[in-house]
């Protein structure tokens, strides 16, 4: 995973080279219109460069198309953040609000660092020992099936409630990492 920062320590020297190279070019060029050519050619050459470089940090950055993407999150971790920090201004219980996320082998990152303001959030490779319910549930398609009978087997009879998806379209945490987020229906009533 650390090839693009390992990439890194020859770009100096490739550069430094290039420009001897473009500099020795100039040098043993003696027509005027093959260097104005030569220029031309370099500068396509440079907007092509900036062109590609635009692409990989602003369009593909999170593709995975792009070969040095790793475990890169998709631009879905921004929309559960707002939404899930919308539901806590909506609640009464704010940032205090129960989250459980159910992610198997621990692969939830970076969910931690966009959730961070929540104070009961809690991460587990499968369905939690505690019976108590929570308002959201953040999980995989992998663990659905279990959390649903975990929600109207294991809770308590009187602290059970109707979950409805958060979002209507797929959410995914890295490419092909997909989640399923889950909110009770006394906080999406709330909802604005």
């Amino acid at each position: 995973y650390k090839t693009p920062w390992n990439l890194l320590l020859f770009w100096p020297g490739l550069i430094f080279l290039a420009a001897v190279g473009i500099n020795y070019l100039y040098e043993i060029i003696t027509g005027k219109f093959i260097k104005i050519a030569v220029t031309i050619l370099i500068i396509s050459g440079g907007i092509h460069l900036l062109w590609q470089s635009y692409e990989l940090n602003f369009i593909y950055d999170s593709s995975p198309t792009n070969p040095y993407v790793y475990a890169h999150p998709t631009r879905d971790v921004f929309k559960i953040e707002k939404r899930v920090n919308e539901l806590a201004q909506s609640a009464e219980e704010g940032h205090d609000m129960l989250i459980q996320i159910l992610i198997p082998q621990g692969d939830y990152w970076p969910l931690p660092w966009y959730l961070r303001r929540f104070n009961k959030i809690g991460y587990w490779d499968d369905m939690p020992t505690q019976k108590k319910a929570a308002g959201v549930y953040i999980t995989n398609p992998a663990l659905e099936g279990e959390l649903a009978a975990y929600l109207y087997t294991a809770i308590p009879f009187e602290e059970r409630q109707l979950y409805l998806p958060l979002f209507d379209e797929p959410i995914f945490l890295r490419p092909a990492v997909e989640l399923r987020l889950f909110v009770k229906k006394t906080l999406w009533d709330i909802l604005p």
